[in-house]
């Protein structure tokens, strides 16, 4: 028997193997829930970020909500260093330029960015 949430458990199990944080697995099971297709995508780009944009880094998946709006959410995969070298942006948008803008043509968003903020825990 299939889990119920198996799209979450795959989603959230790539990331976790391949070493990105998951703060919460229930936001980003509710939200793939409402976009089930862009789990496929999502399981095969883990391991590329975490190849292509974590060394040196901690990488998150995360909901974006914005407080401007309350129907603006989106899944984030959120980059985090201590200290930010100056060629981070330009990374996470080769990164982007690679892998999203190839992108299939989902109802969900998948965005790939940085805070700012020093790694969680650090």
């Amino acid at each position: 028997m299939k889990p119920k949430h198996e799209h979450m458990q795959t989603v959230v199990g790539a990331a976790r193997q391949a070493g990105i944080l998951v703060p919460d697995a229930e936001q980003v099971d509710d939200y793939l829930r409402k976009f089930p297709r862009m789990s496929a995508y999502l399981v095969g780009v883990m391991p590329l970020a975490q190849r292509e944009l974590g060394k040196g880094a901690q990488l998150s998946l995360e909901m974006f909500f914005s407080m401007e709006s309350e129907n603006d959410e989106f899944l984030t995969l959120m980059v985090r260093m201590a200290p930010y070298p100056k060629h981070v942006m330009s990374n996470i948008h080769a990164f982007t330029e690679k892998y999203l803008w190839p992108l299939p043509d989902y109802d969900g968003w998948f965005h790939v960015s940085t805070d700012f903020q020093k790694p969680k825990g650090l």
